[in-house]
């Protein structure tokens, strides 16, 4: 009985898993090859991918709260990251409706719109409160490398959706 009720919440938490991997899985990349840090992570098109496909998977707080263990962990400014995810989450879900059943390219366009805004943003506020960017070249090629691999990243996450609904 407790084990039928237990797993509904642990398939929920599948999203969240994926989004604290990939956060980990760019931290070490950033720490183990030495490049500098960078605002731009491969959990945005997750957190994307997953609001407006499953609306239940994210909420603003969790975001939140994640926002800022990727602050601490990664030395940025508190709520840099908060406010980058809570802005991915607020733009897909006020734009879910459409989103559904847009095509893919119309999809991919809107996130690329969306990254756009994330990469103007985070390179002005971290000139204005750190004093330094990392190297610009640098930030648009995670940028156009962000864009290029969010087909894979819609792929893996309608194929997760698609798993999840099978397994409740």
């Amino acid at each position: 009985m407790i084990k039928n009720r237990l797993k509904p919440f642990l398939i929920q938490l599948i999203p969240l898993f994926c989004v604290c991997l990939i956060l980990l899985i760019d931290n070490f990349c950033i720490r183990f090859f030495g490049f500098s840090q960078s605002f731009i992570t491969n959990a945005l098109g997750f957190i994307f991918c997953f609001t407006v496909f499953q609306n239940t998977a994210f909420n603003s707080i969790l975001l939140f709260l994640l926002g800022l263990l990727t602050d601490t962990i990664l030395v940025f400014p508190i709520g840099f990251s908060s406010f980058i995810f809570c802005f991915v989450f607020f733009v897909a879900q006020f734009n879910r409706r459409y989103l559904q059943q847009a095509p893919f390219g119309r999809q991919w366009l809107f996130f690329s719109l969306t990254g756009t805004v994330i990469y103007l943003f985070g390179v002005l506020f971290l000139k204005i409160s750190i004093g330094s960017v990392p190297h610009l070249l640098y930030l648009t090629g995670e940028y156009v490398s962000l864009l290029l691999l969010y087909p894979f990243i819609a792929t893996l996450c309608g194929w997760l959706n698609k798993k999840m609904g099978q397994w409740i």
